[in-house]
């Protein structure tokens, strides 16, 4: 039995445990003391925790054992646990110094940093536990917000012990809130080099697949980790989430009754039921599952968004703003839940609250569709149709505007005034750029993002905002270049578009529908891709391949998006079955019936299928008469009434009108259709 117990004694020398001041008879205490080591190298720390508890009812005067259950419990995060287990080791006689470290760690966990810190310095702990000890350093300074002496300890971490997997693990960690996620690639790499049935590692390692590559990448580490702790809750929960991210309903239920079963009143798993009650519009379910969760979400910003929009759903307008208002002063930036606000808002019938709440959202070039809608019908009810048709016009194209990481063309460049120059916090070097870009100097926004990209090279979004400043610079190329960078390190909606739309800037279609192509296979439920796809299909007339990418978003989003619907209409309309291009855009029309947009199209596909051509005459001019300005409605009501008034002396003039169009003269065009 001895040499397996030296070979633990050993591991446990590299975690920072103690060894035992004296040893008596006890064989089986040290069976399940070896037996617990080797669980919690294999990362599954609950096992451990319940063999190490064995150990110590077989020897309770075996101070080893507690030290061991301490190292246990710190890997687990329970400080408190931990430090009942080191008291009860130095009762039993153990060599105070040399579970310094581990009593740094458990004050960590208390949340008191600064002790911690304290308790291990250098000149504290003895030299064999110097990595755990600059490890424990490093976390307090992340705690204390000194970031920078955080990588320094780490570097110190590492240089002591570099084949400590908890080290490298932590490292990753830091490296990824750092933003640098190449790095932090690197650290979980080196983790499950060292030991590769890690629960934690794999775990880390499907997290950042899942950053780098999309959703569907990541499902494999995340099963390979269950496979190691099929108990793991917490495990369980994030590839659950996960699995509902890419589109997986099915198994994601399954993991969730799992769930249920190891924990019969476990809130998360309710909550994402409810989740997938709510996607498929079966809102009274949804909201009986959420009350089973017995408010222990009540405060979780995800639980509160969904409690929401399921309120709202079933009419419950009041109870739903409630909600959103708390969340949206928790968390200004939310979108997805100040959307969701400004939409209860409206049905509130406060179409001004709705403005204000969108307006600054609805102004990006990146702005979805929902977030469109919901503010064009606002100012319909305001009564500003022009601002209505801007907005709803917009929400009815499927191409949406890059979306906006820095967004550099944006407010951001009227808030940017007082930066005066670029440094590493990106804080202020982003605004300084987005300043010089706004105020035409090209080459020295270049110079200064270049800067801050060499940098930070791990960090996709300094290769995204070089990227951005080419674009702004003319160089769509070379942007390509910079934006094929970021995606090797994040493959996200954001650097995914990007690289999309550079690719279309070059003329390099076919390479920007792989982009998008690629993206979706990890991503298949992202609705600005899907849309994106279905506008590129339908422009190289693949109706039939457009039609079922854009059913597929409607079994997603449901029939209550009129761009969906709209751009469904003119698909079969182009496919040729008329009756299903009427229907689709009488919805579209149903939906949105003062954007003129919607109303054009409803009233051509009308018009030029025969299906009610007074009907359609009479939409066309509603459209124009809402915006009396805008040259290409006029244009096809130009048509129309050629063909209802058989006025050949007007073809002509729609002629030179069409190619004046064409040119950019809108100005002609509308005087030469005016007294069509």
């Amino acid at each position: 039995m001895m040499k397996p117990l030296r070979l633990a004694i050993g591991f446990l020398i590299a975690l920072g445990a103690a060894l035992p001041a004296q040893a008596a008879d006890r064989e089986e205490a040290e069976e399940l003391l070896v037996a617990g080591v080797n669980s919690l190298r294999s990362g599954n720390g609950a096992a451990a925790k319940i063999k190490l508890l064995n150990a110590i009812k077989a020897d309770p005067e075996w101070a080893l054992a507690h030290a061991v259950q301490a190292a246990i419990l710190l890997s687990l995060g329970d400080g408190y646990g931990a430090e009942a287990e080191l008291n009860r080791a130095a009762e039993l006689k153990i060599d105070p110094r040399t579970v310094l470290h581990l009593r740094a760690h458990a004050l960590l966990l208390k949340g008191e940093a600064p002790g911690a810190l304290k308790l291990a310095q250098d000149n504290g702990v003895p030299k064999k536990f110097a990595g755990y000890a600059a490890r424990v350093r490093a976390m307090a300074f992340e705690k204390m917000g000194d970031f920078t002496a955080a990588g320094r300890e780490y570097d110190t971490a590492i240089a002591a012990n570099p084949k400590s997997v908890e080290t490298w693990a932590k490292v990753a960690d830091y490296r990824y809130a750092m933003g640098n996620v190449s790095g932090a690639i690197e650290g979980t790499v080196e983790a499950l080099k060292l030991n590769p049935r890690r629960v934690q590692s794999l775990r880390q390692m499907g997290v950042m697949v899942r950053g780098q590559y999309g959703l569907v990448a990541s499902l494999p580490w995340f099963r390979a980790a269950l496979d190691r702790d099929p108990g793991n809750l917490d495990l369980m929960r994030e590839f659950a989430a996960t699995l509902g991210d890419a589109g997986q309903t099915v198994e994601m239920l399954e993991v969730t009754r799992r769930m249920i079963e190891a924990d019969p009143k476990n809130p998360h798993a309710f909550f994402m039921q409810a989740v997938l009650a709510a996607r498929a519009k079966n809102f009274e379910l949804a909201r009986a599952l959420l009350y089973r969760t017995e408010g222990k979400l009540a405060d979780v910003p995800a639980f509160m968004l969904v409690n929401a929009g399921v309120e709202l759903q079933l009419g419950n307008a009041d109870l739903a703003i409630a909600q959103l208002e708390d969340l949206v002063g928790q968390q200004p930036y939310n979108l997805g839940a100040r959307r969701l606000w400004a939409a209860a808002l409206l049905r509130g019938d406060d179409p001004r609250a709705t403005v204000d709440a969108l307006r600054t959202f609805a102004l990006r070039t990146d702005a979805d569709s929902y977030t469109l809608s919901v503010i064009g019908r606002a100012y319909e009810q305001i009564g500003d149709l022009s601002a209505a048709y801007d907005f709803l016009s917009r929400a009815n194209e499927p191409l949406r505007g890059v979306a906006g990481i820095f967004d550099i063309r944006g407010d951001l460049g009227r808030m940017s005034k007082a930066s005066q120059g670029p440094s590493d916090n990106a804080d202020i070097a982003v605004p300084f750029i987005n300043r010089l870009v706004n105020e035409g100097q090209g080459a020295s926004a270049l110079g200064a993002a270049e800067s801050l990209r060499g940098r930070n090279s791990g960090a996709f979004q300094a290769h995204v905002l070089v990227g951005d400043v080419l674009i702004a610079n003319g160089n769509p190329a070379a942007a390509t270049n910079a934006y094929r960078d970021a995606a090797r390190i994040n493959f996200g909606e954001g650097v995914a578009l990007r690289l999309f739309d550079s690719l279309m800037l070059m003329g390099d279609g076919k390479g920007a529908l792989q982009v998008l192509d690629l993206f979706l296979t990890q991503n298949p439920r992202n609705v600005n891709a899907q849309m994106l796809a279905a506008d590129h299909l339908n422009g190289t007339k693949q109706w039939q391949a457009a039609i079922g990418r854009l059913e597929a978003l409607q079994t997603q989003l449901g029939t209550h998006d009129a761009a969906v619907q709209s751009s469904l209409g003119w698909a079969w309309f182009n496919q040729g079955e008329k009756q299903k291009a009427v229907d689709h855009a009488a919805l579209a029309y149903a939906l949105a019936p003062a954007n003129p947009a919607v109303t054009n199209g409803y009233g051509w596909i009308l018009f030029k299928t025969g299906s009610n051509k007074a009907q359609g005459l009479s939409l066309l001019k509603k459209a124009v008469a809402t915006v009396p300005e805008h040259p290409m409605l006029r244009l096809q009501l130009g048509e129309a009434l050629i063909e209802m008034n058989r006025k050949a002396e007007a073809k002509p003039h729609l002629q030179v009108a069409a190619e004046t169009e064409g040119f950019g003269d809108a100005g002609k065009a509308r005087k030469l259709l005016a007294g069509l």
